[in-house]
């Protein structure tokens, strides 16, 4: 499995062992900008152009050799995300508001959602596809999970090995299992800024990790979850 990064430049690390290399940029491209997947194997690039590295260029798809085009035909896209058997696709409405299309290869986005908050994240797995923003968990439909969000100021989303979505925000951690619950954090005034889920096979590991400013708290979850 390879791994990938991006600081403008795009590398690749084969099976997570040995150097990093890089990886060329599409023709006119002057800087990757995002990076997503769309949890099968495949690639995808935000590019961008000119000396301010912020005009749009386009969203490419990555062969293992080359890059090829994603139909975005006239959006001026401005975040990706990663997906299941899709990719996410957004674009700036106004100030702070985005519209959300997904796309399953290179051809044209499908409108989901045509007004959300700020992205602040995406995942995926078999089950479904979702994205997050500061006020609310959505799917791939562009419908808000469990119809109801689960708080404010949301940091980002995590899916565990069972299927169950979390977020968090700076004083709850939530769980979506077909209802949203939630316990409460004390990161001592700290900002949670995301989160990521480690589990093990044996669960020996089974945390929600929730980042902040300074360090990281953890939140012990179930062996179901």
């Amino acid at each position: 499995t390879n791994i990938y990064a991006a600081n403008g430049n795009i590398y690749r690390r084969a099976n997570g062992i040995g150097g990093w290399y890089e990886i060329s940029l599409p023709s006119g491209a002057s800087r990757c900008g995002m990076l997503a997947t769309d949890g099968t194997g495949d690639l995808y690039g935000l590019f961008t152009k000119g000396d301010d590295w912020t005009a749009f260029h386009s969203v490419q798809h990555y062969t293992g050799s080359g890059w090829e085009l994603v139909n975005t035909g006239t959006l001026d896209v401005k975040q990706i995300g990663s997906g299941y058997d899709l990719i996410f696709v957004f674009t700036e409405v106004s100030s702070e508001k985005y519209a959300v299309y997904t796309t399953p290869g290179t051809g044209a986005p499908t409108l989901r959602n045509p007004s959300v908050d700020l992205p602040v994240g995406c995942a995926g797995n078999s089950t479904d596809s979702y994205f997050a923003t500061r006020t609310g968990i959505y799917t791939s439909s562009g419908a808000l999970l469990g119809g109801s969000a689960p708080g404010t100021e949301l940091v980002g989303i995590a899916i565990g090995n069972n299927g169950d979505v979390y977020t968090a925000n700076y004083r709850y951690a939530y769980r979506y299992s077909g209802s949203w619950s939630s316990t409460g954090l004390d990161l001592d005034s700290d900002p949670a800024t995301g989160v990521a889920v480690l589990q093990t096979a044996s669960a020996s590991k089974n945390l929600l990790l929730i980042s902040c400013d300074e360090g990281y708290g953890e939140v012990p979850l179930t062996a179901a979850g």
